[in-house]
């Protein structure tokens, strides 16, 4: 089932609802606050890394976002890759985000790394890398024009995952272009 949890976050699955006992939250522990987002994937791969549930799938609550929402600064939906760097203020929004994201994902990867009931733990461990990889990736992308900055956040991304993508955009930098490129886009992942 953890497995299955995984392959489900991998696609953007989402879990509204968990119902279970009281005495499993003493047995578990308490969601970590200290992370700003992603304390409920973590919480809930401590929980599947321990007990087995049922999923249901169909949908019983509804996503809404509100004005402190984490994304709300934003219509993330028309924002422009290219662009980005041009507004300040919505830049470090958008990496003091990534930077949480990764450290969360680090995280999660550290539990599934310790854990004794996940099969394929080597492939399972290669999808998280590429969702660090293409965070740092998206990193580099967006800071392209401060190429000290852009290199660092390169390397990082191929440090967790090579692809075609990160590969490419680091042979760019190393030749100082810092035009953007629909290739490239596809493989952003500001959010």
């Amino acid at each position: 089932m953890f497995d299955a949890f995984l392959s489900h976050t991998r696609n953007f699955f989402q879990l509204n609802t968990m119902v279970f006992r009281r005495e499993l939250l003493d047995e578990i522990g308490l969601i970590n606050e200290h992370f700003y987002l992603g304390e409920d994937t973590t919480y809930l791969v401590r929980f599947f890394d321990k007990y087995r549930i049922a999923l249901q799938t169909k949908p019983h609550s509804v996503y809404r976002e509100s004005p402190d929402s984490l994304y709300f600064f934003c219509d993330r939906w028309q924002l422009d890759p290219d662009t980005i760097h041009l507004n300040e203020e919505l830049y470090k929004k958008i990496e003091g985000l990534s930077f949480k994201s990764i450290k969360v994902r680090e995280h999660i990867r550290d539990l599934v790394a310790q854990s004794d009931s996940v099969s394929n733990k080597a492939k399972q461990l290669s999808y998280i890398d590429i969702g660090i990889a293409s965070k740092y990736y998206t990193l580099s992308y967006l800071n392209r024009y401060d190429r000290k900055k852009a290199l660092r956040y390169c390397l990082q991304s191929l440090r967790y995952k090579v692809t075609i993508f990160n590969l490419f955009l680091f042979v760019k930098l190393l030749f100082s272009s810092k035009s953007g490129n629909v290739f490239l886009q596809r493989a952003l992942n500001i959010w």
